[in-house]
């Protein structure tokens, strides 16, 4: 222990040294030039094992020198120096990297999951291909040899989605205190202008040291930059290339059983055997790639979070299916949360569910599938060397009907429609500084059935465009969006698309401007943004943001929408200390204003913020945010019914987080939002802990738990007596537990075992119910009718409430929801590009219309409900021609 005491104040030391050393010349540090050296025939190449020992790195090419810091000291040389060489022939680039290290002692040779590049020290290389500074294709690998392929874009978006098939070794040499890379990068994995004379591409190398989080760079990229691939230095030379037939096939096989409870009816049995086949291709045309999948397996072995959504707006669930992944950055058309494209709409749960019961009250039973089937999809990305990016998707997903048992008959009613989803987008680059683009979307379904037609709408269209100028050397900025969208179909269906919770035409409050049509057969509206911000080398930056979202507006065919009929303003200014200080390593200051209205004029939000997150020396941080919210009215929680007002409010979030270099690290988080006049509070508390034994062995743990209150939280709406819609409030008093744990042995970066577990509860019980009465008045107590003991009572599970002769019910909204998810999972990338899965998934959820009060009584109801148990195999195997 007093060694390394001993050896970090040292380290420290020698940091406090090279500050006060003369910083290394900004024209000498950034936009360097490396020219690399084609292999000739006959040279005899290095064979990818990472020891650097064959002839050719001593006799060919030139090695790069001089790596500067970037953090902790930007511009200055480390007392750890890096040195890399690339060479090139018909087929490949090879990259080899000299990693010295002052402590070859602490180096972290951790491993873990291919594309996880937040362990262990590595070494990155990124090529910006085309030259035209707008993303590029990046290859870590770390010291303990696990790989990570990635697209990083300019704007610092990241892709671990993207993969390619590539090689990539690392040795330590501890007599000679240091570590060594071997990369060998296929040119099919690349693509690039065939045509180019110049031989210019962009080039970036980094090397992180973890301990210290010392991030070293070939070619510095400022941390404050204005803009990350713009920033790179330059290749030359990468003349006379391969043009390589990028043709690749990865067939797949699987195998699947399934054990599920039994179930009441013929469709009750507990166990289901099935198997699929199916066929990804990958064929390089020209600039640009076409990706093709036939019968896809979109079966995800990584589970969703358990959630208790009590809002009306839809839940958001992340993307996992490779297929959608990669080239995401290319299709993305995003304004904050809502994006045109998102991917999870098409191969989702059916749209339709059909009635439990028949028209004569019998009990109707239901066999339906729990994703509709995609039968193929094939997508075209890529940049040509003029800046000229195109992206398309085409998928079309099938008729999905549901089995339906009815006095003793069976019938099919179709549960989702053959439907094509279209999405292509275009971008033309003019050397980093101007960017414009486009974006079209198309939904169409194929319905005969009259109750769909009612349902679903028949055809979404939309259509964006997007600009983005840069003045000053980047420092100054223009960026603007704006998109149009069109649905239509059957006068029910657009009715029912009135009445969601995206638009809640039905809004007392918007009746002057807005208001149900039952005749209409379509809905149009648009969205968009214009920003106008400073950023860039600079310490202090700002942006000043104008967005609106029409009432009539609408994504969620194929995109995704939380909510329509906004306007919003949004000032922010934030200071960047990125230079060592006292006790810090940096700090970022920001601050926020933010106004929102709706299309009625009415000022719907303000809002101030301050935010800040500060790294320590010691390499812990901390990041808290404080927003107060004077005004605020909501539109959506009483479900299209008024509009509601919410007294001011405090939002706190506070997380700190220690070195997640050591062995052992933890975090702890607080969400806190409290009203000034004390009728809610929401609180959220998440402590985590991670555990590494050793290399290959890492254990984490995070708990979760909620205790919330609201005097006004929305229960339902009932019809009274005399016809007056009522829509009713309670107290609720709610709480949620969640763990999760994760272990996972890496044997090699190639062979992995993971476990995923997470118990989740909810419960919640309700009291002191009340209706809307003035609810927009500044007056909390004026904003309700609070029903008296003698008005309302209750019987079994439902509520009868009886005041000034109007009489009408409810159901008793408390509940009590358990879940428990879980996954073991075995793979093995047997060859590169090719890999064995074995996944058993463990699963329970049941949802109690009554309040259980504890963690400890709901986990033994929990763990005694009946479980869905699926066991899978799934290999797969790539090869290229």
């Amino acid at each position: 222990m007093l060694i390394r005491k001993i050896s970090f104040f040292f380290l420290f030391h020698c940091f406090c040294l090279s500050a006060q050393e003369t910083a290394i010349p900004f024209d000498k540090a950034y936009k360097r030039i490396y020219h690399i050296t084609k292999l000739e025939d006959g040279v005899t190449r290095p064979v990818i094992d990472g020891k650097l020992d064959e002839p050719v790195w001593e006799e060919q090419g030139e090695w790069t020198e001089d790596f500067v810091q970037v953090t902790p000291f930007e511009r200055m040389h480390s007392n750890s120096p890096t040195k890399a060489k690339l060479f090139f022939d018909d087929k490949h680039i090879y990259v080899g990297m000299i990693c010295k290290d002052a402590f070859p002692e602490k180096l972290i040779r951790f491993i873990g999951n291919r594309d996880d590049n937040s362990i262990g020290d590595l070494v990155s290389i990124a090529f910006d291909t085309y030259h035209n500074f707008w993303a590029a294709p990046e290859f870590n690998i770390n010291a303990g040899g696990n790989k990570t392929d990635l697209v990083v874009t300019d704007k610092l978006n990241v892709n671990l989605n993207w993969n390619a098939v590539w090689e990539g070794r690392t040795h330590v040499n501890m007599k000679d205190s240091c570590w060594t890379v071997e990369m060998r990068i296929p040119f099919t994995q690349l693509r690039y202008n065939r045509e180019t004379t110049d031989g210019v591409w962009g080039l970036h190398i980094r090397r992180v040291i973890r301990r210290n989080s010392e991030v070293q760079n070939w070619s510095m990229i400022p941390l404050k930059n204005n803009g990350h691939v713009f920033s790179f230095g330059e290749v030359h030379g990468m003349t006379d290339l391969p043009r390589p037939r990028n043709i690749e096939f990865l067939p797949y096989t699987m195998g699947k059983f399934q054990l599920r409870p039994e179930q009441e009816g013929p469709y009750g049995s507990r166990t289901r055997w099935s198997g699929n086949a199916g066929l990804d291709a990958k064929i390089g045309l020209s600039d640009f790639t076409l990706d093709v999948t036939i019968n896809p397996d979109y079966g995800q072995v990584e589970q969703d979070p358990s959630v208790m959504n009590l809002t009306a707006y839809e839940t958001f669930y992340e993307e996992k299916r490779p297929f959608f992944l990669e080239g995401k950055h290319i299709l993305d058309f995003s304004y904050g949360s809502d994006m045109m494209f998102y991917t999870r709409r098409i191969g989702a749960a059916p749209s339709y569910r059909p009635m439990p019961t028949g028209p004569d009250g019998a009990t109707r039973y239901i066999d339906q599938r729990d994703v509709v089937p995609i039968i193929g999809a094939l997508k075209l990305t890529g940049t040509n060397n003029s800046g000229f990016t195109l992206g398309i998707l085409q998928s079309v997903t099938a008729l999905t009907s549901a089995k339906v048992m009815h006095n003793d008959k069976e019938s099919r009613e179709t549960v989702e429609p053959l439907t094509n989803f279209t999405v292509a987008r275009v971008q033309k680059n003019w050397k980093g500084n101007t960017i414009l683009g486009g974006m079209i979307t198309s939904t169409n379904r194929l319905m005969n059935e009259q109750y769909l037609k009612d349902y679903l709408a028949a055809n979404a269209i939309s259509a964006g465009i997007d600009f983005t100028q840069y003045f000053s050397n980047r420092l100054y900025y223009i960026d603007f969006k704006g998109i149009f969208s069109t649905v239509d179909g059957s006068e029910a269906a657009i009715t029912r698309r009135q009445r969601d919770a995206v638009h809640f035409y039905q809004r007392i409050s918007a009746q002057d401007y807005l208001g149900i049509d039952l005749t209409r057969t379509s809905l149009s509206g648009s969205g968009g943004f214009l920003k106008i911000g400073r950023r860039g080398n600079a310490k202090w930056t700002f942006a000043e943001t104008f967005g609106w979202l029409t009432p009539g507006f609408d994504l969620n065919d194929v995109g995704y929408l939380r909510e329509a009929d906004v306007l919003n303003n949004d000032t922010e200014v934030t200071f960047r200390q990125t230079n060592p200080w006292k006790i810090f390593r940096s700090n970022t200051l920001t601050f926020n204003q933010v106004n929102k209205w709706n299309f009625g004029g009415q000022n719907c939000e303000s809002n101030f913020s301050f935010g800040a997150r500060n790294t320590f020396n010691s390499l812990h941080q901390i990041e808290f945010t404080e927003r107060y919210v004077w005004n605020r009215l909501d539109t959506r929680i009483l479900r299209g019914g008024p509009d509601l007002r919410i007294d001011p409010y405090y939002f706190t979030s506070v997380r700190f987080t220690t070195n997640t270099a050591k062995r052992v690290s933890a975090s702890l988080q607080y969400i806190g939002e409290h009203n000034t006049n004390g009728h809610s509070s929401y609180n959220t508390v998440s402590p985590g802990i991670t555990l590494r034994m050793g290399n290959h062995v890492h254990l984490s743990g995070n708990f979760n738990y909620q205790w919330n209150t609201n005097a006004l939280q929305y229960v339902g709406q009932s019809v009274g007596t005399s016809g007056n819609t009522h829509y009713l409030m309670g107290y609720i008093d709610q709480q949620t537990y969640g763990i999760t744990l994760r272990a996972q042995v890496n044997i090699t970066p190639d062979i992995s075992i993971q476990f995923y577990g997470s118990p989740f509860t909810s419960t919640a019980s309700y009291s002191d119910f009340k209706r809307d009465a003035q609810t927009t008045s500044k007056q909390y107590s004026q904003r309700f009718y609070q029903f008296s003991s003698s008005e309302i009572t209750k019987t079994d599970n439902r509520y009868l409430v009886s005041e000034n002769g109007d009489t009408y019910a409810f159901y008793s909204p408390d509940f009590s929801f358990n879940e428990f998810r879980s996954n073991l999972v075995f793979r093995w990338e047997y060859l590169p590009g090719s890999t064995l899965y074995f996944a058993w998934i463990h699963s329970l959820s049941n949802r109690d219309n009554l309040y259980v009060s504890g963690w400890r009584d709901n986990l033994d109801t929990m763990f005694g409900l009946p479980s869905t148990n699926t066991v899978m195999v799934k290999v797969n195997f790539w090869f290229g021609m």
